[in-house]
């Protein structure tokens, strides 16, 4: 078949074609939402997350992240690792100060990137002092 034949431009143009059609699906960040906070003392609590989509490829690694300014994310050293996987997981957060409001999120990381669950904020139990009274 010569290379300017009308049926030689069909052919490749169907070939072209199909090769583009054929290529993988986009892997996006994975998308999760952040579950209430629970179990707040003086300096813990506990949160997790639930993975709805894990964005086309394998999660590394899933947990809570937070801090005293909005929007935390993995970049700090306040978070937990809960291993990998798609579901459900629960984190303990702790080494929190008395009577501070903080605001956490989920997060799960993938190839294409992290993603992040909907933000809470919580606030930790004050230290509460006893009453003394004293008796003549």
């Amino acid at each position: 078949m010569k290379k300017n034949s009308p049926l030689f431009f069909v052919i490749a143009t169907i070939l072209g074609c199909a090769s583009e059609n054929s290529s993988a699906p986009t892997k996006t960040a994975p998308q999760l939402t952040t579950t209430t906070a629970s179990n707040i003392t003086l300096n813990s609590a506990t949160s997790g997350g639930s993975i709805t989509s894990d964005g086309g490829d394998n999660i590394t690694t899933k947990g809570i992240v937070w801090n005293i300014s909005p929007s935390p994310t993995t970049s700090l050293s306040t978070k937990t690792s809960e291993g990998s996987g798609i579901g459900n997981f629960s984190s303990s957060i702790s080494n929190l100060n008395p009577s501070t409001t903080y605001y956490l999120r989920a997060y799960a990381t993938n190839s294409a990137g992290t993603g992040y669950g909907n933000e809470i904020s919580l606030t930790t139990n004050a230290i509460v002092l006893p009453t003394i009274s004293t008796t003549t």
